[in-house]
């Protein structure tokens, strides 16, 4: 539940596809989201995406956090995955709030350190982790979360989402489908 003290701030209204931050650009107000769900990724300059984590409601963007405590640009991109709903809080008020309410600061510390051992994990999935293994318990996840054994999934959503190449997904996908765990069909994934 976002506190009260909150509720004087702007509220965010979204649709899913919007870009509410892009690389490069300066980080004006935290976001606390109230509804929905938002990506954050990685792009480097050949356009080669990684999904850094995801972003649900009661959470700040982290990378937006550090932003407004330093003076760095954003590094990454931040995405609505669905339509959203989110407290705008300005960086001067941000920065108040982190010295003078202490619920307030234990929240930004306390998702700092759960998103920093998620990015510790994703990093090592990443490079230590077989890509096969890492695509089958990204799919399975995936069908938990959705409560579906039929996916909606792109390709190239898997490949930002797991950090590879949409062709590479493709042949592991094939080769999943081959040994009889997944159905391929235009658009969807069914896990068998």
């Amino acid at each position: 539940m976002i506190p009260s003290y909150l509720s004087q701030h702007p509220q965010l209204e979204a649709p899913a596809g919007s870009v509410l931050l892009s690389q490069g650009q300066a980080c004006n107000d935290a976001l606390i989201l109230a509804k929905g769900r938002l990506k954050v990724i990685a792009r480097n300059p050949e356009g080669r995406e990684l999904l850094l984590y995801r972003i649900e409601p009661e959470q700040f963007c982290i990378l937006s956090t550090a932003c407004l405590l330093g003076q760095d640009p954003f590094p990454a991109e931040v995405i609505c995955e669905t339509d959203i709903s989110a407290t705008a809080v300005p960086k001067a008020e941000f920065r108040r709030l982190i010295t003078s309410q202490q619920s307030f600061q234990e929240a930004v510390f306390q998702g700092f350190s759960e998103r920093l051992y998620q990015l510790m994990a994703q990093i090592e999935s990443v490079t230590l982790t077989a890509l096969k293994p890492r695509l089958w318990k990204y799919l399975q996840n995936r069908s938990e979360e959705q409560r579906s054994s039929q996916l909606t999934l792109t390709h190239q959503e898997i490949a930002v989402d797991i950090g590879s190449s949409r062709e590479v997904i493709s042949r592991q996908l094939k080769t999943l489908e081959l040994e009889g765990l997944i159905e391929l069909s235009r658009g969807k994934i069914t896990m068998l």
